[in-house]
């Protein structure tokens, strides 16, 4: 395995400052932190915000193995942490349960239903992340010298404009990479798609790229543009969204069948009014998978494991490693909202957790670190999303139980 040791960034000549009150971060639950690690760094403009030293992977006092990334979107932005930054992480909570499967057989299964990206869409490709970028023949051609493979295809904008979008898979992780650009010429599309895979919104009104890098041979940069989930029930995670979450929906496309792959419904929603990164609900009812493992009982197993370690006694207790696939939202404002919604629910609520957010934690007894979350009064909530994902709100609140401990990856049932 990769040894990870912290390393220290070097102060660039000048710092942009990004506020992140927007969904600013992805999060996979894995085995292989060091692999995603190594994989970032050869491929795409990442730095280091806190890599695990992954010889003690497992070992008390810490209790997490994990490679925590800055996606960097410009020459003159560092790393400088989740406010700032867009965040890409893999993390192995060692100590915590993970449910009716381990963590490796779901990795095993996104290996099996990726394979070379052959046949028909699978729904299992709709669980991913993209990015916007002006340069898609670059990656196309460092991804095919690497032995990556990819999927290329084609897509409708809102505008009628046809867009390119190119899929890879992280080997040995969950995480599907999604990069989107205005022209392709270094593969040819393998289909093409009616249904846009971005939507205009307020905080993103029109689809565009980062700039390109001043150098003609350097990485291009990456800009956040949308998370994806496959869904087995379509109605049940709009009414998440918008029930619980407050969200907008933006839209709603039927695409029919194209060729050989199956007709797909997908709903387009922003978490909050002016968010940049938005979110995709896609439901494909008549395609067909790889291996075992479907949508709904992916579904299902993660759900499980939530049902039985996540959030027990006034949800100030428990947590699992399937909660580790998540998005996080800082800055989300009076977390009161969802939590209101949530209780009058009843029996019927999602798995929630609360953590103080108070600029200090403790890794299982070892000398208290810097929050890297929030900091003062705030708190964050780690919530279940009927997909069997989670999704991570920071903001205040006037609900907050008082028993509440920092986040702490020793922690499970």
């Amino acid at each position: 395995m990769l040894l990870l040791r912290p390393l220290a960034l070097a102060v660039l000549a000048a710092l942009v400052t990004f506020t992140r009150a927007d969904i600013g971060k992805t999060t996979y639950f894995g085995t292989q932190p060091a692999t995603y690690y190594a994989f970032m760094h050869q491929y795409f403009n990442v730095a280091d915000n806190k890599v695990a030293d992954g010889a003690t992977c497992g070992d008390e006092p810490t209790c997490v193995c994990w490679a925590k990334l800055c996606l960097l979107e410009t020459a003159t932005q560092s790393c400088s942490g989740p406010r700032d930054n867009f965040q890409m992480h893999v993390v192995d909570a060692t100590k915590r349960p993970s449910g009716p499967l381990n963590i490796s057989a779901y990795e095993s299964a996104f290996a099996a239903k990726v394979g070379n990206f052959t046949g028909d869409f699978d729904p299992f490709w709709d669980y991913s992340f993209a990015y916007s970028t002006s340069d898609l023949d670059h990656f196309v051609t460092s991804l095919k010298a690497g032995g990556v493979p990819t999927l290329a295809f084609s897509w409708t904008s809102t505008t009628g404009a046809k867009m390119y979008s190119v899929l890879l898979h992280v080997p040995s992780t969950i995480a599907l990479i999604e990069l989107q650009g205005s022209a392709l010429s270094a593969a040819s599309p393998a289909f093409h798609l009616e249904t846009p895979r971005f939507t205009p919104t307020a905080g993103q009104p029109a689809w565009e790229a980062p700039d390109a890098p001043a150098a003609a041979d350097a990485i291009p940069f990456l800009k956040p543009v949308r998370i994806s989930y496959a869904s087995s029930d379509l109605e049940r995670d709009a009414a998440f969204y918008t029930g619980v979450l407050g969200a907008t929906q933006h839209a709603t496309f039927a695409a029919p069948a194209n060729g050989g792959n199956a007709a797909a419904t997908t709903k387009v929603f922003t978490v909050k009014s002016g968010d940049a990164v938005q979110v995709h609900l896609t439901a494909r009812p008549g395609a067909a998978t790889k291996g075992e493992l479907t949508v709904a009982s992916f579904e299902a197993n993660l759900n499980a494991a939530h049902a039985t370690s996540l959030g027990f006694s006034d949800h100030t207790q428990g947590m699992d490693k399937p909660c580790d696939f998540h998005w996080g939202h800082a800055d989300y404002g009076s977390l009161d909202g969802p939590v209101k919604a949530m209780a009058a629910m009843g029996v019927s609520a999602p798995k929630y957790r609360w953590f103080t957010a108070g600029g200090r934690r403790r890794l299982g007894g070892a000398a208290p670190v810097d929050d890297d979350e929030a900091g003062g009064t705030m708190y964050f909530i780690y919530i279940a999303q009927p997909n069997g994902a989670c999704a991570q709100l920071i903001g205040t609140s006037t609900l907050a139980p008082t028993n509440l401990t920092g986040y702490d990856f020793c922690a499970g049932i």
